[in-house]
């Protein structure tokens, strides 16, 4: 697994007063929501088990008697509150600012409902060593990621809850008969072991909150915020992230130097960075709706690259026949023809691709529309002159990219005059995996596959899948397959257009097929996005 990024970024406060909630990371946020959630539920339950207990005791040794009323309502209160709190922040719904507030009046209540379990029956406290009030202020901070300040603020107010519960418990009761001597001396015993807890308690949040805060600075990334890793590989790592200011969801891929065969001194780094900001820029220039959108790109301070990306929904065509098999031929074609249009926006603006594969080609929804392509990992690209003298690659020098079951044989041989047909040889390969489930060449070695793509002819797709196929439609992938470039289709758009032929004599691929498709196949991603905003989407983004 690819190692963990540090990209710093600067923080929105000032980094020796860590206050601000608002500035740790979603993900961080969404962490310290759920561990309220948790510490109410325990609360609720403990605190009812305990009211329980007490009641049986008392029932056990007196007869049958109600706790005194007061009692009775403020433990309803206790129990209701926390169970609210537990199931308001399982929802996820409330803003920083709100959660601040339920954390810390979730923390007094709670405090002053374990004041009452002691002090407010008609029995004697037991005073002598810490208060369970205290543990419960220490405990707090080390489940919940509050901002010290607060935290501060709401165990002194704690404290000062149980010292005004232990005075009115007094007066209400008497001072109990245990209490030998001056009874404030005693309260004195009883409140300054919270008190000290409560420090205690401040100088662990200060701890986990600046730890929290130098976390959500690594995964920020200019005016993004990584929220939730997607994935990781050799190339680097894939996360989810959203536009501070815009709340735009966003994917950006992190790439480390070294796995782009570049050496590590200098020159090497400001050449690899050269190389990045020319392909990157290239890339932004396609306007292709089936092109994956650029939205950012740039360096961080350790010295990765990063590129941030449009957040798709749905999932890539190696995964969809993985679980659901080959595809019939329309929808074959369908996907095809969409890839054919990124491809060749792409070759007129001289860009190779180089690596299409099933795992690049991602179906998605858009709107009310299903099953629209848009190609991924336009990041290695070649990029060629109208002569096709080779002009940059963001690969290393001496090395082969690709991927061993789609790569053109002139790929593999390492020939100077690799152009837009390598990436039409792909498509043939892509083809034959949609409609058969199956690679063209298997080996127990990727050489033994490369081998085969050099040397040895495809065996036909009739002859592996079940499915219909058309003939015009081998015959085409065939020609895609072929050994010698020119053998193959000319270009993308003179792919796309015979693919469109063919398709006029199937029956059509229409958006109600793709809908019933995605609705039966994809449920949770086929629900209205707005069910799932708080979510994200589903995405899968090779690296």
């Amino acid at each position: 697994m690819a190692a963990e990024f540090r990209v710093r970024a600067e923080s929105q406060t000032h980094p020796s007063d860590p206050s601000q909630f608002a500035d740790l990371d979603t993900q961080t946020q969404r962490g310290s929501f759920r561990g309220l959630a948790a510490a109410a539920a325990i609360y609720a339950g403990a605190y009812a088990l305990a009211y329980l207990s007490d009641w049986a005791t008392m029932v056990a040794a007196h007869g049958f008697m109600l706790p005194p009323l007061a009692h009775n309502i403020y433990s309803l209160v206790a129990i209701g509150y926390a169970s609210f709190i537990s199931y308001r922040c399982r929802k996820i719904t409330c803003s920083p600012c709100a959660f601040t507030r339920m954390a810390i009046s979730f923390l007094v209540v709670s405090s002053a409902g374990i004041a009452v379990h002691m002090w407010g029956w008609e029995q004697e406290p037991m005073i002598g060593g810490v208060s369970w009030v205290g543990v419960w202020v220490v405990a707090y901070p080390s489940v919940v990621t509050l901002a010290p300040q607060l935290l501060l603020l709401g165990g002194l107010l704690s404290w000062g809850v149980l010292v005004g519960i232990a005075i009115t418990s007094m007066l209400v009761h008497g001072v109990p008969a245990t209490f030998v001597g001056s009874p404030w001396l005693k309260l004195t015993q009883a409140a300054l072991p919270v008190l000290i807890c409560v420090g205690i308690s401040y100088a662990i949040a200060y701890r986990v909150f600046s730890l929290a805060r130098d976390v959500a600075r690594a995964r920020r990334l200019g005016s993004y915020e990584l929220t939730e890793k997607l994935g990781s590989g050799g190339m680097g790592e894939v996360w989810k992230a959203k536009h501070r200011l815009l709340a735009r969801p966003a994917a950006v891929k992190l790439i480390r130097p070294e796995a782009l065969g570049q050496g590590t001194d200098m020159s090497s780094a400001r050449a690899l960075m050269r190389r990045f900001e020319r392909e990157a820029q290239a890339t932004a220039l396609l306007t292709s709706p089936h092109s994956v959108v650029l939205y950012d790109f740039g360096t961080g301070e350790d010295g990765v690259f990063y590129y941030v990306m449009e957040l798709l929904e749905g999932k890539d065509l190696k995964t969809i026949v993985r679980e659901s098999g080959p595809v019939p031929a329309e929808r074959a074609i369908h996907f095809l023809r969409a890839a054919c249009n990124s491809l060749a926006d792409a070759h007129d603006r001289g860009l190779i691709h180089r690596d299409i594969k099933p795992a690049n080609l991602f179906t998605c929804r858009r709107g009310r529309e299903f099953d629209f392509i848009k190609v991924l990992d336009f990041g290695l690209v070649k990029h060629v002159r109208d002569t096709g003298e080779v002009m940059s690659q963001l690969t290393g020098t001496g090395t082969t990219s690709g991927t061993p079951g789609f790569m053109a044989p002139e790929m593999v041989t390492g020939e100077t005059t690799v152009d837009a047909r390598a990436d039409i040889y792909a498509l043939g390969c892509v083809a034959y995996w949609l409609l058969t489930g199956q690679m063209v060449f298997e080996g127990n070695t990727p050489m033994s596959v490369l081998i085969q793509h050099v040397k040895e002819e495809p065996a036909a797709v009739s002859s592996r899948t079940e499915l219909p196929v058309p003939p015009r439609l081998e015959q085409l992938i065939h020609a895609c397959l072929a050994k010698d470039p020119d053998d193959r289709p000319a270009s993308a758009e003179e792919l796309g257009e015979a693919l469109a032929e063919i398709a006029a004599e199937l029956p059509a691929w229409t958006r109600a097929r793709a809908e019933a498709w995605w609705r039966t196949n994809l449920p949770g991603l086929y629900a209205a996005p707005r069910d799932r905003l708080d979510t994200g989407a589903s995405t899968v983004v090779n690296v």
